[in-house]
């Protein structure tokens, strides 16, 4: 896990496996916005990524469920 500071964002970055990760963007004023991205550092992924897709999934759901409460 990495963290990156881009002013009032934190960028938190899950790599699952070389060139594809989940990438969780925070950025709090009053209230947080919360922005999630999945793939290398485009954004992008290829076909061989597909079960590493399922996977980012399900642990997007599970933060979302402990960071929206």
């Amino acid at each position: 896990m990495n963290i990156e500071e881009y002013g009032r964002e934190k960028v938190v970055i899950l790599e699952l496996s070389e060139d594809f990760g989940i990438y969780v963007s925070v950025v709090c004023n009053n209230e947080c916005d919360i922005e999630y991205a999945v793939g290398d550092e485009n954004f992008t992924f290829k076909p061989s990524n597909i079960e590493q897709l399922r996977r980012a999934v399900a642990i997007i759901e599970k933060l979302n469920e402990n960071l929206t409460k």
